[in-house]
């Protein structure tokens, strides 16, 4: 999941909040949707828990960046949040298929759900998604909060419009498949949001290239530092949610020990710049390295 988690402890507080408050709702959405018999309500409900996966996710990574490394974990509890995401996603995707199916029985055969429920809920939903969404904006102060927060927020507020109008075209005009056609988009909506998740959290376990990162850009960022020769052997991967870690060789001239540290300033200055890269390990040489001392993985860079 992209550099994308402020180091404020006011955005943590509101992502904590607003996660639980999606979890509660979730919980009463799912419960008047069985009651209502709205299979709108009941898929918007499990649309509402993958969102709220993904604030629990992203309010984990502000508290894995705060606990100190141990010596028997020594990057921290950065990958705890995305495992139990990917686990969960999973389990989400059980529901989902459940949706598709229910979903396609009540178009063959719609039932009267209570749109009095849904037009309640579905205004709920869209109240609750802006004050999230204005919480977060606020709490942030500038600072880059996690972009795809607000874009599962703004998810979440289309899903309850399209609830609202549902309900509406259920009173007046009786369009009962109004009901079941919105929960098979919104079952749609789940698997999307669910498999983001997943599919960022499994790049993340495997120590792939993080979003919004491109290893040719960032090597050529590096071979612009004066006096750098040549740059080989460099890995960028996620430790969790918006912590990144680099490790390179970089080649210059001999020089004295103060200039090499100079340019490794540099070096370690611009990734931080450019890219939010601020675990940075960087080996300094003089000459070239050689395979048969393990400067290179084979089949890497």
């Amino acid at each position: 999941m992209p550099a994308h988690a402020p180091a404020d402890h006011n955005t943590g507080w509101v992502l904590k909040v607003a996660a639980l408050a999606t979890l509660a709702f979730f919980g009463a959405e799912l419960a008047c949707g069985y009651y209502a018999r709205s299979l709108a309500l009941i898929s918007d409900a499990w649309h509402n828990f993958s969102d709220a996966l993904a604030l629990f996710v992203t309010w984990f990574a502000f508290q894995a960046q705060a606990k100190a490394p141990s010596r028997h974990r020594t990057y921290g509890y950065h990958r705890a949040g995305v495992l139990a995401a990917f686990v969960a996603g999973l389990l989400v995707l059980g529901p989902a298929g459940w949706l598709f199916y229910r979903g396609a029985q009540r178009l063959l055969a719609p039932g009267q759900p209570d749109f009095r429920i849904m037009l309640a809920l579905g205004a709920a939903g869209v109240l609750l998604n802006a004050v999230v969404s204005v919480a977060l904006r606020r709490a942030a102060r500038g600072e880059q909060c996690p972009p795809r927060v607000f874009l599962h927020m703004a998810g979440d507020a289309l899903a309850g419009l399209g609830i609202l109008l549902a309900a509406l075209l259920i009173r007046i005009w009786g369009l009962r498949a109004a009901d079941p056609l919105l929960g098979l988009l919104i079952a749609g909506l789940v698997v999307w949001t669910v498999w983001d998740v997943m599919v960022e959290s499994l790049d993340i376990l495997l120590e792939g290239l993080p979003r919004g990162l491109e290893l040719e850009q960032v090597e050529a960022a590096i071979r612009s530092v004066p006096r750098v020769q040549d740059v080989h052997d460099l890995h960028i991967w996620s430790l969790g949610v918006g912590a990144q870690a680099f490790t390179c060789h970089v080649r210059i001239p001999p020089l004295p020990f103060a200039d090499g540290e100079a340019i490794l300033d540099q070096v370690n200055a611009l990734l931080e710049r450019r890219f939010r890269i601020r675990h940075v390990t960087v080996q300094l040489e003089c000459q070239e390295c050689e395979a048969v001392n393990g400067c290179h993985i084979p089949g890497a860079r």
